[in-house]
């Protein structure tokens, strides 16, 4: 369910929340409630300033087996919060425009923790993107980022994972026919380790997003990035590599449907190793509201 208002100058506010449940007949140990909250602002101050304020919460699972519980306990349960402040400056459609955003969020693990406490963490986050007007439907892009992660616990015998994650990027964004929309940038990151028992991690990145409207009710959207991530167990960084393609469709004013591919490619260090996990979902949806 969700709400918004929108009250004279420029000024929006929403508030959503999402309940998913699953039931398992043979294996009820998997059984799940998850809950999703989501707050929102956004504030047109003038034609060339802008302000965006959101807040996340999620009370939600991993699946039986992911993150090394190989004892055969109960699927982990986390809470995430995510606090994300965003500045503009510059019309939508002037030549020149800057995007900055800064950001903290925290994962926390619930329950077994015998094997998770030592995975929880929390995260400042910066963010600035400059947009130059190359054509009129088409700018150009230069982002900085930065991830600042502390880790609550170190495990007995190893070393901090707390770490600072630096990406340059340089692309294009474009709605050139109303069709074909999205963006595409590469560039370099740069994860730097506190520790320095553990290898820094240096490679080329990146980040593209491409969305094909087939028709209006009809969308396919492409998704592919390469960042590093850090390990649940032994070792330093993941070379992570996402490949992804979405198909939607509105079947009628209530029906619509999604299919998903994805193709997740992590490359360990420290020992080498490399794990391919495919996935497929489809999905239908009914709008009781109309």
């Amino acid at each position: 369910v969700g709400f918004a208002i929108e009250p004279a100058n420029g000024q929006k506010y929403r508030l959503g929340y999402r309940l998913q449940r699953g039931d398992y007949f043979s294996s009820s140990k998997d059984n799940y409630t998850d809950h999703f909250f989501d707050l929102a602002g956004d504030w047109e101050l003038s034609s060339k300033h802008r302000l965006d304020l959101s807040y996340n919460l999620a009370l939600t699972h991993e699946q039986r087996g992911d993150n090394d519980t190989t004892l055969n306990l109960s699927h982990n349960e986390y809470n995430t919060n995510n606090i994300n402040l965003g500045y503009g400056l510059g019309g939508e459609d002037a030549k020149g425009r800057l995007e900055t955003n800064i950001g903290w969020s925290n994962f926390d693990y619930q329950n077994n923790k015998n094997i998770t406490q030592y995975q929880n963490w929390d995260e400042l986050r910066f963010n600035s993107a400059f947009y130059y007007k190359a054509l009129p439907k088409t700018f150009l892009v230069f982002q900085f980022v930065v991830n600042d992660r502390h880790y609550d616990e170190i495990a007995p015998g190893s070393t901090t994972k707390d770490s600072k994650h630096y990406f340059t990027y340089v692309g294009t964004s474009w709605d050139a026919t109303g069709k074909l929309q999205g963006s595409a940038k590469v560039g370099v990151q740069h994860k730097d380790y506190e520790s320095s028992s553990r290898e820094d991690f240096n490679s080329f990145s990146w980040d593209i997003d491409v969305t094909y409207l087939i028709r209006t009710y009809s969308a396919v959207q492409l998704k592919t990035n390469r960042k590093s991530t850090d390990t649940n167990g032994t070792g330093d960084s993941i070379d992570t590599k996402t490949y992804a393609i979405n198909w939607s469709h509105n079947w009628s004013d209530i029906i619509s449907s999604n299919l998903d591919y994805s193709l997740l490619n992590e490359t360990y260090t420290r020992p080498e190793r490399t794990d391919d996990t495919n996935k497929v979902s489809l999905s239908l949806s009914y709008d009781f509201r109309r």
